[in-house]
């Protein structure tokens, strides 16, 4: 994957919020919300770009649902998904966290309760 191709941009933004790019001799904070890329700030150091703007990962716990599962499954997530709700955590998993989560939650073959329906995410304290 190139540096600063669209794919690059895009695994950047979802891992921790966004991206640095240094702009003459000084550094901006790049991200993509609802399709548009934006950039902010103006910081003398990388490290200064990414300690204000990047995100950090969490972990938290999930339970509930249709079949009331009340035993929670811990995870890690970047610590921004939880603001969007447990729907939009779902679909930025990784494919193998997110079948452990739903085998978690349901273990029914071919169940019709409902994706994630009335599930709880909350993060842990650490």
């Amino acid at each position: 994957m190139e540096k600063y191709s669209a794919e690059w941009k895009a695994a950047e933004n979802k891992k921790h919020g966004g991206w640095t790019q240094k702009h003459g001799d000084e550094w901006k904070w790049h991200y993509i919300q609802y399709g548009t890329e934006y950039s902010k700030g103006s910081y003398p150091t990388k490290a200064a770009a990414v300690e204000e703007n990047g995100h950090k990962q969490i972990t938290v716990e999930i339970w509930g649902g249709f079949h009331n599962q009340m035993v929670p499954i811990r995870i890690k997530i970047t610590d921004w998904w939880l603001d969007e709700g447990i729907g939009y955590v779902m679909q930025a998993l990784s494919e193998s966290t997110r079948k452990r989560v739903e085998k978690h939650m349901c273990g029914y073959t071919d169940c019709m309760c409902g994706y994630s329906h009335g599930w709880k995410i909350e993060k842990v304290q650490s």
